[in-house]
């Protein structure tokens, strides 16, 4: 499947649960993920059996709950001050 996520001045955190998604070239690993403010509209797909839920936040409403800036996916770890980016084509 494949969906727009469009570019609305807001952010978000998925809850990757299961299967293969991606937001164009960038996988997603499973977990809890924060998206940066989407300035450009992206592709998202997700392979047959993935699983995702997410909270998409209206503008400057992320910023308040995390306290914390971020240009691209990063993945939350249990220890919050220690977080994993992601880049394009790693998981």
């Amino acid at each position: 499947m494949v969906k727009l996520l469009h570019s609305e001045a807001c952010s978000s955190i998925w809850f990757s649960l299961a299967g293969d998604v991606r937001i164009g070239d960038i996988a997603i690993p499973e977990g809890v993920v924060v998206l940066p403010v989407e300035k450009v509209a992206a592709q998202v797909s997700l392979a047959p059996g993935s699983e995702l839920a997410g909270i998409r936040f209206q503008p400057a409403i992320g910023y308040g709950l995390i306290c914390q800036h971020f240009g691209r996916p990063t993945v939350l770890t249990r220890e919050f001050r220690t977080i994993a980016r992601i880049t394009p084509g790693k998981v």
